[in-house]
């Protein structure tokens, strides 16, 4: 597996000024998850996953329930590359 860079997904989806939080969750099984603190105090999700699969399956079933479940709005994505996992930034639903 790539490890994951932390630039790349900040240049990309410019977050350049944003702190990365990892969370460790149990349930968190296809992805690695990050909260991400932005300069203006938003807050958001990045899901990296490692598998292009687990990618496809994230972003197809968050764009399918939009407007029909109570899922995060997806913000930005980075498809999977040669050089880089597949990532889903979306808003932070608040506990």
């Amino acid at each position: 597996m790539k490890p994951v860079k932390f630039l790349s997904y900040q240049q990309r989806l410019d977050l350049q000024n944003a702190t990365f939080s990892r969370i460790d969750h149990e349930d968190a099984m296809v992805a690695i998850v990050y909260k991400i603190t932005q300069s203006d105090g938003t807050q958001l999700i990045l899901k990296i996953c490692e598998r292009p699969n687990d990618y496809l399956r994230e972003l197809y079933f968050l764009q399918f329930f939009a407007g029909t479940l109570p899922v995060p709005q997806v913000i930005q994505f980075v498809p999977p590359d040669i050089d880089v996992h597949g990532a889903i930034l979306m808003e932070c639903f608040s506990r």
